[in-house]
């Protein structure tokens, strides 16, 4: 149903580390099983529980609230993590870009 893109943007090698997220709602029933994979440990959560989990400040302040706000819908987010700060900005829909975030992190 909704898809969604996020583009991280990361301080690593060479001052630069850029990964890209996709993020997609399964709306019907899925068989898959919990359990170790290769980039670590897939956990099956209730939404509501999202908030409870040990998850990045990034995911619980930007991308959560977003694929929320955006539920069933297309949206692109970007994020610029540097020297401790966090700034983001949506870049799609067209109707709802933004300028760069000034929110402390």
């Amino acid at each position: 149903l909704g898809t969604e893109a996020i583009a991280d943007q990361l301080v690593g090698f060479d001052d630069a580390m850029h990964w890209m997220m996709y993020l997609y709602e399964v709306t019907d029933s899925v068989r898959v099983d919990a359990g170790p994979i290769d980039e670590g440990t897939l956990e099956w959560h209730e939404p509501d529980r999202v908030g409870d989990l040990a998850i990045p400040q990034t995911d619980r302040r930007v991308i959560w609230p977003l694929f929320l706000a955006y539920r069933g819908r297309f949206f692109c987010a970007h994020l610029k993590c540097a020297g401790g700060e966090v700034r983001w900005r949506i870049e799609q829909p067209a109707d709802d870009v933004t300028d760069w975030s000034s929110e402390p992190y």
